[in-house]
């Protein structure tokens, strides 16, 4: 009958138990054969001697007739043996003087001799017999059992001796022994063809067998191996988180698999090797563990790679800071004046849109003033545009360093500045435009000076845009000028009933205007950031023509109507927003199917203005500036000449002029002098012949650095780049393949595009190595070069780009 279950007992512990008992066998043998000494006569010995003792003490208590003292003697004294049952002092007359565990009931007489079990001794005092010391003891036949033998308690203290001896001797011995002779040479053959490394462990964690390859890979032969603990060799580990445990530690404590630890070697002379390492433990039919299975897998080459696909990943990152850096620095270059390092137009609408909106909210005073140098085209004309540019200069670094910090300075075209000025009220307003314009008159120039004309305005609860307020500072600038110049005129002290230039500002404001809904240039912004993330060229395009038409219309139009045709000038290319990259960054130039997609984009692009803005003069603009000046035939019923509103009117010219003179993949821009000509010549035609020659008188008066502005864009292609390569590397970051591909595609296009051939190449390259091989490694080599020259780029535009009044802010 077999049982259901049995004990697993270690062979050390059998050879063990089985010595222990021959020992004590042996023990008692001897016990019989009367080699030990008799415990019983020892015991009535020491009886008596305790008797003894205890009366002499008695003895000179007696002699002081001190009772108290002997009871505490008594006490004292049967705490001395453990086999006492009572003790007692007993006068001569029978009596007891003192007793200690109920001594006078367990005592019985025995008369004058004493037995095993009672000891009684008479004492003196003064010579004289005094009573006697009567001490009960437990029978030496029942004072323990067994166990208060001494060759019972030798016999078992030399089995716990030899139990431990024999153990330790057994297992260190049986240690030396190897058991992977008793493998078949077969089974070993087996093992040793493995190119892991294999290793079984017994309960110990010690060695009893280990293959050819884990030999090779620790550096050890099988005979340093086997019965050595695991933990004795040069193992370290190589894990992020090391564990406190070593995995067939901790397979053998849990009962579960542990797999993928990283264990290397640190040995001196010899390369240092890394290992993953599994554990496995091995039970047996019962379910009962009976040691551990290791496997060492080589994997140095996978963790050396892996190092220095994390170096790579580092430098990557390194370089994604780097560019952002360079990129934000990018950026506070295109919200600047390159010439004044003031605030340009749109960052100061941006500005000023938000603290509108803020002003508005919380109701805080908000003023706003316009700053005209006096008599600028006399200076210009004189003196020459060289110091014009350097007047200009000075302008913007006085009224910067009178401002608070708070105030917000912009350059908001030729010789005008506007100041916006958060939580101050017109009388604040008014005293710091004081402060400013005495500061401009004591500016010395070679042969002149200057004056200035301020006006002033205060953002009130009554206006609905933010242009309002700036209509209100020009007509109060235009009153200074009016007014005999270099002085501050405040819109509370302009006259109800006066008009001033009809064309340009009134105060008889008596219904809305149909267009009084407010254009948020926020949306703008961010319209125009969409645009010049799908294409950077347009983008850029959109920019050079609104500030083409704000040039233009200066004088012409209205602050509130030029602000509306700078946003019609930005978005009048939205649309494109829609075209495929195939249409959209087309090398070449486009077939007719493509053209009817180029203008189907046309028209969602109004749809978006109309749709965003609900202003009927932008969408008048957008979709009338395409409109020819004298009609055409497949356009019958549409406006004609001055029909089309004079905003679309401009933005076609600037629109023209731009695109003939801005380089094309497919053809060189022509000159000023060429797009000039042809504009003369389609005067009449497609273009309103008198804006065509103001247009061509403007753009040969305005200041020279308009021209650097308006012709360079390295600046903002530089920015875009930078802006493709930092997506690039989040994506990167994230190890993800299919967008990589696609913004490295893009970047390829845009690179081309721009004429970066450099980066262009690069980003071709990086589309190969994802489209064949998609090795971590090659792609971070070529992102990692990518990234070099996008840095390299972008490093040389700003030391181009970077105006002189900005390099102490700005790293060029």
């Amino acid at each position: 009958m077999r049982l259901p279950f049995r004990f697993n007992i270690p062979i050390v512990a059998r050879i063990t138990l089985g010595l222990v008992g021959l020992v004590v066998s042996s023990l008692m043998i001897i016990s019989l054969l009367g080699f030990f000494p008799d415990s019983r006569q020892e015991q009535l010995e020491r009886r008596k001697q305790f008797g003894e003792t205890a009366a002499i003490g008695f003895s000179l208590m007696a002699d002081k007739a001190d009772i108290v003292t002997m009871r505490k003697y008594l006490e004292t004294l049967s705490t001395r043996c453990d086999d006492l049952v009572s003790l007692g002092v007993r006068r001569d007359d029978g009596s007891l003087v003192v007793e200690c565990g109920n001594h006078d009931d367990r005592w019985r007489s025995q008369g004058k001799m004493a037995d095993d079990s009672h000891v009684w001794v008479r004492f003196y005092a003064h010579g004289e017999p005094w009573g006697t010391f009567e001490a009960a003891f437990q029978p030496l036949d029942e004072s323990g059992g067994i166990l208060r033998r001494a060759e019972i308690k030798h016999g078992l203290v030399a089995s716990l001796f030899c139990l431990c001896g024999f153990y330790l001797y057994l297992k260190y011995t049986l240690r030396q022994l190897d058991p992977s002779s008793v493998v078949p040479n077969r089974v070993r053959e087996a093992l040793d063809t493995l190119a892991e490394g294999l290793v079984i462990l017994d309960l110990n964690e010690r060695a009893v067998l280990a293959n050819r390859a884990f030999e090779m890979e620790v550096g050890s032969t099988a005979k340093q191996i086997i019965g050595k603990p695991l933990d004795r060799l040069p193992l370290i580990s190589r894990d992020e988180t090391p564990s406190p445990r070593t995995p067939w530690r901790e397979a053998l404590q849990s009962g579960q698999k542990v797999t993928g630890r990283l264990l290397g070697t640190n040995r001196k002379g010899a390369p240092s090797r890394t290992f993953s390492v599994s554990a496995s433990p091995i039970v047996d039919e019962q379910g009962a563990r009976r040691g551990i299975l290791v496997s060492f897998e080589d994997v140095t080459r996978l963790e050396e790679k892996k190092r220095e696909l994390s170096g790579m990943v580092e430098v990557l990152r390194a370089s994604s800071e780097a560019i952002k850096q360079q990129n934000r620095e990018l950026e506070r270059l295109a919200t600047r004046d390159p010439l004044t390092g003031s605030l340009n137009r749109r960052s100061f609408f941006e500005r000023f849109e938000s603290e509108w909106n803020i002003a508005k909210r919380y109701e805080r005073p908000l003023s706003v003033m316009m700053v005209d140098v006096d008599f600028f085209k006399s200076i210009n004309d004189t003196y020459g545009h060289g110091m014009g540019d350097e007047v200009l200069r000075q302008v913007a670094s006085t009224l910067q360093s009178t401002a608070r910090e708070a105030d917000i300075v912009c350059r908001y075209g030729g010789e005008e500045f506007a100041v916006l000025l958060p939580m101050t009220t017109i009388d604040e307003a008014a005293s710091a435009a004081e402060r400013m314009r005495v500061a401009l008159e004591r500016l010395k120039f070679p042969n002149f000076t200057i004056t200035a004309s301020l006006g002033v305005a205060m953002c009130s609860a009554d206006l609905e845009q933010p242009q309002e307020s700036l209509d209100r500072a020009d007509k109060c600038l235009y009153v200074a000028k009016r007014s005999g110049r270099n002085q501050v005129v405040r819109w509370d002290q302009v006259p109800e009933d006066l008009v001033v230039d009809e064309s340009k500002v009134s105060r008889t404001k008596e219904v809305p205007e149909p267009d009084a809904v407010s254009v948020p240039y926020h949306a703008v912004t961010a319209l125009i950031s969409a645009l010049a993330y799908r294409d950077q060229r347009t983008a850029a395009h959109c920019r050079r023509v609104a500030d083409l038409c704000v040039f233009t219309a200066e004088g012409l139009l209205s602050l509130k109507e030029c602000y509306t045709l700078e946003v019609a000038a930005l978005l009048h290319d939205i649309g494109k927003i829609g075209v495929p990259d195939s249409i959209l960054l087309k090398p070449g130039a486009l077939t007719d199917e493509e053209w009817q997609v180029m203008r189907r984009n046309d028209t969602i692009g109004k749809e978006i203005i109309r749709a965003s803005f609900a202003s009927p003069k932008l969408t008048a603009i957008v979709s009338n500036y395409q409109m020819h000046y004298a009609g055409a035939p497949d356009r019958a019923g549409a406006p004609i000449g001055n029909e089309l509103p004079l905003g679309a009117r401009i933005l076609a010219i600037a629109d023209a002029y731009d695109a003939m003179t801005t380089d094309q993949v497919f053809r060189e821009g022509c000159t000023p002098s060429e797009a000039f000509a042809e504009l003369r010549r389609c005067a009449g035609t497609q273009f309103d012949p008198e804006l065509v020659e103001r247009f061509i008188t403007t753009m040969g008066t305005r200041p020279a650095a308009m021209d650097v502005e308006l012709a360079d864009i390295a600046k903002e292609t530089a920015l875009q780049i930078g802006l493709q390569i930092e997506r690039l590397s989040d994506v990167l970051d994230e190890q993800d393949f299919e967008s990589l591909e696609a913004i490295s595609r893009r970047l390829h296009l845009s690179a081309s595009q721009h004429g970066a051939e450099a980066i262009s190449n690069k980003a071709l390259e990086l589309q190969a190595v994802l489209e064949h091989d998609r090795d971590p490694h090659s792609i971070l080599l070529v992102a990692n070069e990518l990234l070099d020259l996008c840095r390299s780029t972008q490093r040389s535009f700003l030391a181009a780009q970077c105006p002189a009044e900005l390099q102490t802010d700005v790293v060029c």
